[in-house]
């Protein structure tokens, strides 16, 4: 995945190739990147942010000069986040490695990337792609099941929600960057919607009918939430009332997910407190407007607990962020 700048850059030469192959191993997801000939090296990419999820689009303008990426053992010893990446594939070919099976990537598939374990991929000349990074618990599906089941493969788009989905991928990547933090959220959480129930249909083809209005219980009660954070009344009463369903039944169903309603709700404030904190554009706002903004009632409440999730206070984590 690329790195997290925002707008849109060039690299190209063997001294482009240098810059951008240390940015791909400085990224939390590091990867070792390799060209057969350093100097034919040309990419164009645009980088945007959308809530949780970063959506860099990758173009080669420099023909056939594949490029060659490692994730590697000790890449991983290095730092191994709780994330997935999501290879776009829009035009040309990649081959992708992993547990001892090949894929190729076409035109219109996508493939879920697990950085947990190593693999390898090699991208062939004039491609166009898109590389998103999202965390694995924003899609509430069994990690273990990806894993297993979807990562590494290569996924046609071409049938169900697939073609819906690639549609909002592709909006979102060529989008200008002019946008509200809210329409940026509400984009986001409608696009992991999305993805969910993709991956969900493929992990599940053979189930019943129960199962899946269970599984659309649940993606209503996340998307609810997300829209209603600030709502600092926002609980599981609220959130089951508008779901039409119990609260014991919702609680039932998150569980089955590992998770309870409430900590879904405080993970999700305390993540959209984090990335405001990150957001170089909202200086002016005070940590107490932004805690307030998730929905947080009182700022000593909300800096122990985001002190107790990242391991710095709230003032600590936005001096760090912008030291960097």
């Amino acid at each position: 995945m690329l790195p997290s700048l925002p707008g849109t850059g060039e690299f190209a030469g063997a001294d482009g190739f240098e810059e951008f192959r240390e940015r791909m191993w400085d990224k939390p997801v590091g990867t070792l990147i390799n060209v057969p000939r350093p100097g034919d090296f040309s990419v164009r990419w645009r980088f945007t942010q959308w809530g949780v999820i970063e959506v860099a689009h990758l173009v080669d303008t420099g023909g056939a000069n594949p490029i060659e990426c490692a994730r590697t053992p000790s890449a991983i010893r290095r730092e191994d986040p709780d994330l997935y990446g999501l290879m776009v594939q829009l035009e040309g070919t990649s081959s992708i490695e992993r547990a001892g099976r090949e894929e190729i990537l076409h035109p219109g598939e996508i493939a879920v990337m697990e950085p947990s374990h190593p693999f390898n991929e090699t991208v062939h000349g004039g491609h166009d792609r898109l590389m998103l990074s999202l965390p694995r618990h924003a899609l509430g599906l069994s990690h273990d099941q990806v894993v297993s089941a979807l990562a590494g493969r290569a996924l046609p788009t071409t049938n169900g929600l697939g073609p819906l989905l690639m549609s909002l991928l592709i909006g979102m990547s060529d989008h200008d960057g002019r946008r509200s933090a809210a329409t940026a959220e509400y984009a986001a959480a409608n696009a992991l919607d999305l993805l969910s129930v993709f991956l969900s249909d493929l992990l599940h083809t053979s189930a019943g009918r129960d199962d899946a209005a269970r599984r659309s219980v649940v993606l209503t009660a996340k998307a609810h939430i997300r829209r209603h954070l600030s709502d600092p009344d926002l609980s599981p009463p609220a959130v089951a009332t508008a779901c039409h369903v119990s609260v014991r039944l919702l609680q039932k169903l998150f569980a089955d997910q590992g998770m309870t309603v409430s900590g879904f709700i405080r993970r999700e404030r305390l993540e959209r407190c984090r990335r405001q904190l990150e957001d170089t554009t909202r200086t002016g706002a005070s940590i107490t407007e932004i805690a307030f903004h998730a929905g947080f009632r009182d700022s000593a409440h909300f800096s122990h607990t985001f002190k107790t999730a990242y391991g710095l206070s709230p003032r600590d984590h936005r001096a760090h962020h912008r030291s960097r």
